[in-house]
This record gives C-alpha cells, structure tokens and sequence, in this order.
C-alpha cells in the first residue's frame, strides 16, 4: 500500500558512472522531504553500482538493488516502480538533475487540481560539461489541459508535448503495467499518454528539471538503433480510433509520420547524433532513404514559406490586379487579342 503524501523517484542505471553522483545528489538534495529513492542497477560494467553502494550507505532515503540479468531500460523502469511504497511516481535518470523545488512543486500542482493524473514540467538542457540552456515549453503558461487534447496534440504534432520521465510525476495508483518494453524508444510517451486517458494534465510554467545531452547517454543511443521510428507506426496502431479526430487515416497517419520522422531524421544526423557508417543491412537503406526525404521535405517546406511570404507582401498585392489582367488576356481567343 502505498504511504500518503510520499514520493517514490524511480531510478533505473546502466553504465551510468559519470553524472550518477551529480544525479543522486539532486535527488536527495530536494525541500520536499517525504520520499525515496529507488535505484536499480541493470548489471552495470562500470563503477554504477559501487557510486551506488556508497551513496546508500550515507543516507537511508536510497533503496538500492541489482539485477542478476540486463532487463533494458523500460522493464527496469517497471522494476524500481514495482519496489515504491508512495503515494506518488517520479521517473529519473542518470544523466538529469532534479532542481531542489522539484517534488514540493509537482505534488502540490496534483493536489490543488482533483482529476489531474499527470504534471509535467519543461526542462533545462544540460550538455556533458554541465552548461544549462534554456528550451521552449509545449504549452503557453501554467495551466490544466484535458487529457485527450493533449493526446491529440501527441498525436498530430508526433513530438513528445509533455517531455522526458525527469518531467513526470504522477500518482502511484495510475501505474497499471507501467511500461511497454515493446517500444524501442518512445515508451515514455505512450505510457503518459496511456496514464491521460483517464484524466487530465497539468503542466508547469517553469522549468524544474535538466534533461542533459551527450553522446553516451541512453537516448543517444536508442537513437543510434535506428528502431524509434517504428515507435511512431505503434503509436498510430495503439490510438487509430482517435486518428479522425485530428482529420487523419491510419494511411494518411502514416505518411504524414514518415515525413515528419525524416525531417528529425535529418536534423539528427546534421547534428551528428546518427551515424551511418556503422550501419548495414536495411538499416543502411533505411538511414539514406530518411535522410534524402529528410532533404526533400525541408526543401519543400522551404519554398512553401517563401511563396507564403511573397504573398502576404505590398508588391504581391499592388500588382494582383495587373495579375489577373494577364491571366485573362492569356486564355482569350488568338483573333480576339490581334484585334
């Protein structure tokens, strides 16, 4: 049963050895005092596990354990969750940082807002040398959003619009079968939106947590698998009854899906977070068939903006009428026009 009022934060660690420390500090480091720490090691190679032991053995908030045999991401998720006493889940990851306000401020938004089953903040981005920026929030405000509009929103922009786990918390009751291990990357996102089909969202105007960035993280390299667009084809199986509702097929769904993974596809290698030298097989087929609709579709959408832009200007105004004239003169009758 789970104690009232107490804040369970999910830690799951693989090979996590260079921002653990810092990530566990900030856990701890939290106002709100009423909580616990989970920490599941999934057989790190590294020195994870002894960071581990040694930060449990200074403080009795951390509850830690490790696995006989690599479970993966998502069902070690499922396994620190299956080990909570509280009233509320906070998902966390090695590489984030939670800001000290972070639980007093997420648990209070739940409680003021009955039929809230999910609160999300923005987040700060933080690269491997601790600088922070900021990045652009889903929502305007602080403020309640119906849980199926902010599905449909998921599902007609196919961006994460409530955020990382470091961003959730939710309560321990809407837990269900936790997460899809199905997915190879986005099952951070259908499990929130599995959690919004039974009531609202509730997100947060300023941002309480750091999502960091570099090259060894774990959604690097969910990324580097090349599998996560395919998470985007279950999304559109798993919510195709509400496909219509954003004025979509499932056909349609699909190709809209394709493009806009393409241009993000794109985006990732200009970054230099996709790879494709050390791909082979369909995968290789797969990286510059992406990237090529990748270049296409930017390039559409390019000169789509240009000619918008050349419409709405005075010049394309003053001259409509000497426009219209030529088209008219043009599709009169020969005779009629040396006349």
């Amino acid at each position: 049963m789970s104690l009232a009022g107490k804040v369970s934060i999910c830690l799951p660690v693989f090979n996590g050895e260079k921002f653990l420390s810092e990530a566990i500090a900030s856990a701890l480091a939290q106002s709100y005092e009423n909580f616990e720490l989970i920490v599941c090691d999934d057989g790190s190679s590294d020195s994870s596990w002894e960071i581990i032991e040694s930060c449990a053995l200074k403080d009795k908030r951390i509850i830690a354990s490790r696995n006989d045999e690599r479970k993966g991401l998502f069902e070690n998720y499922n396994l620190c969750m299956s080990k909570a006493s509280g009233e509320f889940i906070k998902p966390f990851a090695q590489d984030d940082l939670l800001f000290p306000e972070t639980l007093t401020v997420m648990t209070d938004a739940l409680r003021k807002n009955p039929g809230v089953v999910l609160v999300a903040s923005p987040r700060k981005i933080l690269d491997q040398d601790g600088a922070m920026t900021e990045s652009a929030p889903s929502y305007p405000g602080s403020g309640r959003i119906a849980g199926k509009n902010a599905v449909l929103t998921a599902l007609k922009t196919r961006d994460n619009v409530i955020g990382e786990p470091v961003c959730v918390l939710f309560p321990s009751k809407f837990i269900g079968k936790g997460f899809d291990s199905n997915y190879y990357s986005l099952g951070d996102i259908e499990f929130c939106l599995r959690i919004l089909a039974q009531g609202d969202l509730f997100y947060l105007q300023e941002a309480c947590v750091a999502f960091r960035r570099h090259e060894q993280s774990t959604s690097t390299r969910l990324i580097n698998r090349m599998n996560w667009p395919l998470d985007f084809v279950r999304l559109g199986h798993a919510y195709k009854d509400l496909l219509p509702e954003i004025g979509a097929t499932e056909e349609k769904y699909m190709l809209e899906t394709i493009s806009r993974v393409a241009l993000e596809f794109k985006d990732q290698v200009t970054r230099e977070e996709i790879d494709g030298r050390d791909l082979e097989g369909f995968k290789e087929v797969a990286y510059y068939a992406l990237l090529a609709l990748g270049r296409n579709e930017q390039e559409r959408l390019y000169y789509r903006a240009k000619c918008e832009g050349m419409t709405r200007s005075a010049s394309w105004k003053l001259t409509k009428p000497l426009r219209k004239l030529k088209a008219a003169v043009r599709h009169m009758p020969k005779d009629a026009v040396e006349d």
